[in-house]
């Protein structure tokens, strides 16, 4: 009845107008949720309701005498525990990690945290059935390991938290932390093998094959009815999935086995150490990824700086000239220019290696780390070296900082003019992408320096060990002259 104006246009919201006073809610004002969670779950059933939008869907029927339950019946054997996991799979490294690859069982994600880009290790497996190798992490980057939201043979969470209990007191301390979702209940679980077969059958031309009884008008129809029950099967297993991660926690009823009953906090697990893992008050699985990742590093490395910029080797170099300039200067002050004020407050304050007032136009170099490093250089007791600036900066608690950035604090603390350090901390004027070369391949690491006036085109070749006694070859000497 497409002309009946009441009925044209229908949505959610005037659906639940029309039948008032036949749909109850425990909460008054919800009934349109309530019509909006009713319409989905029949869409997902019948393929010809179709709903057009999420909060407020429009909904229209289409007539159809083509009996889509009898294709599916043809694929039913595809409806099993392995394609399952892999149509799961996908499911979860799409939200949490926008990784559309189907056949990814381990993606390396790469994420920043602080103003540093990070890496990480996502697997995606049964907690249950992985061996302590496959828990375990040798990499200095964190590994985040996501289980499934079911298993065979009646197994439940608590069965994943007892392996872990077993790696605990077998393997020790790693860098891994465990995402155990609660599981889906059986209907649930039905809605997934129902997607599994839709998704093969409509894969790859397949439904010609399921549909050869059918006109090429009727196969049509047959797609367009299926694209209808799979884009709804899609949206109510996403949602799904994030009700067993703990995302959304307001979820409707009959989502979760509350047979298997887990509770929040118990979800997210660490297998290193003294870390405990809070659960992310994170929208979307993407955010909570990051959320859990960020408390690692925030464990890992309590004193790091919180940059409000990304680190480039350029911003670096940038700040890396103005320091020294300030450094070497009578009053330890450096005019700025206006385009480089906001990344010096940014990157420098941060660091410690210096003042950047928010309204100021000049930069005033401290002498944080030039009395850290002499107070350091006091209770070592021996040579300066490149290897042990590196391992001062980390006291007394990690900052977590990359190779460039401790590059930078350690290139622009140098003594001023007329000041008098016991600490041997001069170190050689350089560009920052340089730094890296000049440290020599002996197991000393010593400081190195230039030999020639004039720089060469390689940094490798100009530069020459201090260590008079380094084991291994020397860098050639530059044969540059001014």
């Amino acid at each position: 009845m497409p002309n009946v104006e009441s009925l044209r246009g229908m949505t959610a919201e005037r659906l639940a107008a029309l039948n008032h006073g036949t749909i109850r809610t425990p909460i008054a004002g919800r009934e349109q949720q309530m019509v909006t969670g009713l319409l989905k779950e029949w869409a997902a059933k019948v393929g010809e309701i179709q709903l057009t939008g999420d909060t407020n869907p429009s909904v229209a029927i289409q007539l159809s005498d083509i009996d889509t339950d009898d294709i599916l019946r043809q694929a039913v054997e595809q409806d099993n525990f392995g394609n399952r996991v892999a149509l799961l799979r996908r499911i979860v490294f799409r939200e949490a990690l926008a990784v559309e690859d189907p056949s990814l069982f381990e993606h390396d994600l790469a994420f920043e945290w602080r103003g540093i880009r990070r890496k990480a290790a996502v697997v995606f497996g049964n907690v249950r059935g992985m061996s302590s190798e496959q828990l375990a992490n040798g990499s200095d980057d964190w590994k985040l390991v996501i289980d499934y939201p079911f298993d065979r043979d009646n197994n439940s969470p608590r069965d994943d938290l007892s392996a872990l209990d077993t790696f605990r007191s077998e393997r020790g301390s790693t860098k891994t932390l465990v995402w155990v979702p609660a599981f889906f209940s059986e209907r649930t679980l039905e809605s997934l093998g129902r997607l599994v077969v839709i998704e093969h059958v409509l894969g790859s031309n397949r439904l010609e094959q399921y549909a050869a009884h059918l006109s090429p008008a009727g196969r049509n129809n047959a797609k367009l009815i299926l694209e209808n029950q799979r884009n709804t099967l899609r949206g109510q297993i996403t949602s799904a999935v994030n009700v067993a991660y703990g995302i959304e926690t307001a979820a409707r009823s009959g989502v979760l086995d509350h047979r298997m009953e887990l509770d929040l906090a118990d979800r997210f697990q660490s297998l290193a150490s003294g870390l405990s893992v809070q659960p992310p008050a994170e929208a979307t699985l993407a955010a909570a990824v990051t959320s859990l990742l960020g408390q690692a590093l925030t464990w890992e490395y309590p004193a790091a700086p919180r940059f409000e910029t990304l680190l480039t080797s350029k911003k670096l170099d940038t700040v890396l000239q103005i320091a020294i300039a300030a450094t070497q200067a009578d009053d330890s002050r450096a005019l700025v220019d206006k385009n480089d004020r906001k990344l010096m407050e940014q990157i420098a304050n941060p660091l410690l290696i210096g003042e950047m007032p928010h309204d100021g136009t000049h930069f005033v170099s401290k002498r944080h780390w030039l009395d850290h490093f002499t107070r350091q250089a006091a209770i070592d007791g021996g040579e300066i070296t490149v290897e042990k600036l590196r391992g001062w900066i980390d006291q007394p608690q990690p900052m977590g900082l990359t190779a460039d950035a401790e590059n930078l604090i350690i290139c622009s603390t140098r003594p001023r003019p007329g000041c008098r350090s016991r600490s041997k901390a001069a170190l050689p004027r350089a560009r920052l992408a340089a730094w890296p070369m000049r440290l020599c391949s002996c197991g000393k690491r010593r400081l190195i320096r230039p030999t020639g006036r004039r720089r060469c085109s390689g940094p490798a070749a100009s530069l020459a060990c201090r260590s008079r006694n380094c084991g291994r070859p020397r860098m050639r000497r530059c044969s540059a002259r001014a």
